[in-house]
């Protein structure tokens, strides 16, 4: 993995190689990471393959592919436990990968977060509502150019026709497109986001193959025709960007969305496993006042007991000096959300018991045990 100045910020093999099957699709991830381990900054970087063949060293290929990294990631996060010193305070520290408002939020030691919370809301302000896709082949090359190692080609006149619904629109003009590679395109205030793709259509002159003289030289011989074509090829993604989101994660359960996991009223944890819910909820079979829909759920009008104990907000932290954002607690008192009669009387109880307001409930000393706790980020772009 390079970035624009064609530095190696990755290798996601040994640089020397590793063996892979041929005919076959072999796959590689990358986490963001380069090779210290740090979060690379947002950008374009390029993944570049090259493929030699095991016997014959100098027979080799080349490919590239630029892609943009904007991710929104919370990383690196660490706790530090309290032991039963009164001075001693619970920390929670953690990395953005961005510049982003973030939120913690730290919930009663009956609350369950499932493990799949930590993998959602990545670009979750936006929705893929409908996708479209369309060709044109024999699209003539406008021009060639190269930018940071990388050869593009501007496409003139390569109109495409989407039939969406019961309307179809022309989609082209010029478009720069990586060749052999894609270009994304976000247009109409990113209500549409445009995927670009050009393939080279094979022309074979004797033993030459003409496309492979445009690919790797940048031209071809002055002695060989050079109308290269192209097949374009679109995929259009209609997108719902919501840029007002009431709530922020973790979701939690409602009867409206996630009555399959509750047959009896409450939650049941096996049913969460296996159909992989992503919401918060009570480990307790007694305890059923979930909201009823997903407004209310995003209201913050919940029962106690699904209410945070205690949050952290902080705003437009920003990156790049690599500061460790670092959240206290001292674990002192709290609202408890859970009287119980060994200790509370009944009156207590009852005032606490679903009730919205976690000033109805006992405020107390933080009895121990374990207390889950869920950051989310969220960008101002």
């Amino acid at each position: 993995v390079e970035n624009t100045a064609g530095v190696v910020v990755k290798y996601l093999t040994l640089q020397e190689g590793e063996p892979n099957v041929s005919q076959q699709l072999n796959t590689l991830s990358w986490d963001g990471r380069d090779e210290q381990g740090r979060m690379v900054y947002p950008g374009k970087y390029m993944f570049r393959v090259k493929a030699m063949d095991a016997m014959f060293p100098a027979m080799s290929n080349e490919a590239i592919v630029v892609f943009p990294v904007d991710m929104y990631r919370v990383v690196d996060v660490s706790t530090t436990d309290v032991y039963g010193d009164s001075n001693a305070k619970a920390t929670i520290s953690y990395h953005l990968s961005k510049t982003m408002n973030a939120q913690v939020n730290i919930y009663n030691k009956d609350v369950v977060i499932p493990h799949y919370n930590s993998t959602t809301g990545d670009y979750s302000d936006s929705n893929v509502m409908a996708t479209y896709t369309g060709k044109s082949t024999d699209v003539a090359e406008g021009m060639t150019e190269t930018v940071d190692g990388v050869k593009y080609i501007k496409i003139n006149g390569a109109t495409i026709s989407l039939t969406m619904g019961s309307t179809t629109t022309d989609v082209g003009n010029t478009v720069r497109i990586p060749i052999g590679g894609s270009g994304v395109i976000y247009t109409d205030s990113s209500s549409y986001r445009d995927t670009w793709t050009a393939v080279a259509n094979r022309k074979i002159v004797g033993d030459r193959d003409l496309n492979e003289d445009l690919t790797n030289n940048g031209n071809a011989d002055s002695n060989e025709p050079t109308n290269e074509t192209y097949t374009v090829y679109l995929k259009r993604e209609v997108i719902d960007v919501t840029k007002d989101l009431k709530a922020w994660p973790p979701r939690v359960c409602n009867k409206g969305d996630d009555g399959d996991i509750m047959p009896n009223g409450y939650v049941d944890p096996a049913l969460v496993n296996q159909k992989q819910r992503e919401c918060i909820y009570v480990n307790d079979t007694m305890f059923a006042n979930y909201p009823g829909n997903a407004e209310e759920a995003g209201s913050g009008v919940l029962d106690v007991r699904l209410q945070p104990i205690h949050t952290f907000d902080r705003s437009s932290l920003r990156i790049g000096d690599d500061g460790i954002v670092m959240e206290e607690w001292d674990a002192l008192y709290f609202y408890n959300p859970t009287p119980d009669e060994g200790r509370h009387t009944q009156e207590e109880i009852n005032r606490c018991k679903n009730s919205g307001e976690k000033a109805n409930c006992p405020y107390e000393m933080v009895p121990d045990g374990q207390y889950p706790f869920f950051i989310s980020a969220r960008s101002n772009e």
